[in-house]
């Protein structure tokens, strides 16, 4: 997306033909994983989960060039939106502050986005859509490079001088396991929704707290997995949530809360608690697969947002995060300064323009390709983007196949996503994209006014009743259409000034406006008919009065 920032920010991804419905019976063959070589790190094949111990001396952190900013989205845990019949429970009342844990991990030079500023009610993709994959997949270790995803260690081991220790054992001082080491660091693996899917996650975290954290986004995962996949009377093994609505009604003098427990781990450093935690969790899940996948099949009435914000995060800090130096490769004070939209920005633009599935999406400037993302999971509809500066290009082709793997990994489908690299205002299938598009989004709050009067062309062709989001309007306040205006392209606009929120866009912490264009040719059909009939009266008293044309 462009806009003023002196620095990049956050985003998402693409590529796309025609989107045909799939069935949920459809059997779709895939390969992916996230665990790296074992013979590569020089360790133990990685069981289900495992942490392997460190040299006993411990090891000096040393500090070097970070290649990975972050950039922010939801992560404090949230339930499933009313519209999901997804597992609901009563809050738990004890919220000791041992236990609270507040998980707001940061995408650098971007802002936090609320878990609670999402609107009421979705509009979901149906389960023609979002059906689950039941292929299996194989190991890391197995699969070739095109077909396994890019995992929290390859991230981690990119930049590992910059990480340092988090854990440790209270029970035992002399046990360095969970120590920092540059090869030799502690891992765990955990189980994702589909058949063969897991990924192993490094157990330290960044020297910069605003840079990725493995150990975050991994209870973000557990969290999300647990809250929506289960039904509530499926909840008791797993434990409590207790900052959310999921309570364990489980009694039992040697019942074990694994959630609660996490938790507690988590806020108290306790690694060997930690990993028995997630152990017992990622055991639950890789035995409660197929009916995870069930679940989902019969109980989703759409992506729940806690599912679609982990994906949309992880592909993310996999794919921009260690790249984001490159989106600062523009020219200051043109039409090409880079910004980014916010899942807030777009979860209000998806509710108020009513994007659903088999409708189409279009994002001129798309960057790095993070609209076109969230779109097409959390609504389910065609995602169309475009964008002429060659670095977020990349980055957001490479991020679209991250993305479709990553959907494999949580058995998930969405919308088709597609992609071009080039200038939207000469591209021949942007224009096919105009005569079909349901809502347009264009961030030109950076753009000249000869760009936005030749991007306003563009929308000529738009489907009546088709919707444009832009940051500035592309019609004046005091517009009337005349014999003057009426060849202007403002003359079949319907606008409307939006509010949006704090944290909604990269380049600022405050809240601002955006608009809605609705294609309406109505009134300028009225105008054309008047001016017809007023024609014709006028001529007809000319020839009364005995002028001849």
């Amino acid at each position: 997306m462009l806009a003023p920032t002196q620095s990049p920010s956050f985003a998402f991804f693409p590529k796309q033909p025609v989107m045909t419905k799939t069935k949920t019976s459809t059997m779709v063959k895939s390969v992916l994983t996230s665990s790296l070589p074992s013979s590569t790190l020089k360790r133990p094949p990685p069981t289900l989960v495992s942490i392997t111990p460190n040299p006993a001396k411990k090891r000096k952190v040393v500090a070097s060039t970070h290649r990975s900013s972050s950039t922010a989205i939801v992560v404090k845990p949230t339930p499933p939106p009313p519209a999901s019949r997804s597992p609901t429970a009563v809050r738990d009342d004890d919220t000791s502050s041992e236990d609270e844990i507040d998980f707001t991990f940061s995408r650098k030079r971007s802002t936090p986005i609320p878990s609670d500023t999402d609107p009421v009610s979705f509009p979901f993709a149906s389960r023609e859509t979002w059906s689950v994959l039941r292929s299996p997949f194989t190991c890391a270790a197995r699969a070739h490079a095109d077909e396994r995803c890019i995992s929290s260690e390859d991230v981690v081991r990119e930049v590992i001088t910059k990480y340092k220790t988090y854990f440790r054992n209270p029970d035992d001082h002399n046990d360095t396991s969970f120590n920092y080491h540059p090869t030799d660091y502690p891992f765990i693996t955990f189980e994702y929704p589909n058949h063969g899917a897991s990924e192993r996650y490094p157990l330290i975290i960044p020297i910069d707290p605003d840079h990725y954290n493995p150990i975050v986004e991994l209870m973000n995962a557990i969290y999300a997995i647990v809250s929506t996949y289960f039904l509530p009377n499926e909840l008791v093994p797993f434990g409590t949530l207790s900052h959310t609505r999921l309570v364990a009604a489980q009694t039992a003098p040697d019942y074990v809360d694994h959630l609660r427990n996490l938790e507690k781990a988590y806020n108290t450093h306790h690694g060997p608690l930690f990993v028995d935690s997630v152990n017992a969790i990622s055991a639950l899940v890789k035995e409660k697969k197929a009916r995870m996948m069930h679940n989902v099949l019969e109980g989703w009435l759409g992506v729940p947002p806690m599912v679609w914000k982990a994906v949309v995060e992880e592909c993310y800090q996999r794919c921009v995060g260690p790249n984001v130096k490159e989106l600062a490769k523009y020219a200051p004070f043109s039409n090409t300064v880079y910004g980014e939209l916010n899942a807030v920005f777009m979860s209000d633009i998806i509710h108020r323009t009513g994007l659903t599935e088999g409708k189409m999406f279009v994002d001129l400037g798309c960057g790095v390709g993070n609209c076109l993302i969230q779109t097409a999971l959390q609504a389910g509809c065609f995602a169309n983007g475009i964008e002429i500066n060659p670095p977020p290009a990349a980055l957001a082709k490479l991020q679209v196949a991250e993305f479709r793997k990553r959907l494999k990994m949580w058995g998930l489908r969405s919308g088709e996503v597609n992609i071009r690299e080039g200038d939207f205002c000469e591209d021949e299938e942007v224009k096919k994209w105009m005569r079909q598009a349901d809502v347009v989004l264009v961030n030109n709050w950076a753009f000249s006014s000869t760009l936005n009067a030749t991007l306003s062309l563009l929308f000529l062709d738009l489907p009546e009743g088709s919707k444009i989001v832009s940051l500035k309007p592309f019609r004046k306040s005091d517009f009337r259409i005349t014999e003057r205006t009426a060849s202007s392209p403002e003359a079949i606009f319907q606008v409307e000034e939006h509010e949006f929120r704090k944290g909604a866009v990269s380049w600022t912490a405050e809240g601002g406006t955006y608009y809605i264009h609705t294609v309406d040719r109505g009134p300028l059909r009225a105008f054309t008919e008047r001016q017809l009939v007023l024609g014709a009266s006028s001529t007809g008293r000319k020839r009364r009065g005995g002028w001849s044309d």
